[in-house]
């Protein structure tokens, strides 16, 4: 059983990774860098945040901080606090 246990997390995370290539994400941005590694290491490392008796855990909580992240990123640099080549 552990086996395809780590099988489908293998093909879970190379689909992600596929994802960016399909969309072209350009990682020479520290902003992209940043919002991509923290959502992989969030999404396989097992963090879990638990809001009332609703836990978040796994994808469904790496996609929550990557939406966060996001949009933090975004209004920083419409506020101009981010470097131009971030």
């Amino acid at each position: 059983m552990g086996g395809i246990t780590m099988l489908l997390y293998g093909v879970i995370a190379v689909q992600g990774f596929r994802m960016y290539v399909e969309q072209k994400v350009d990682f020479s941005k520290n902003s992209n860098m940043v919002l991509g590694a923290i959502t992989f290491v969030v999404g396989v490392s097992g963090a879990s945040i638990s809001i009332g008796s609703v836990q978040l855990k796994g994808m469904a909580f790496a996609a929550i901080v990557g939406v966060v992240l996001s949009l933090i990123f975004w209004l920083f640099t419409k506020l101009g606090l981010m470097n131009k080549d971030v």
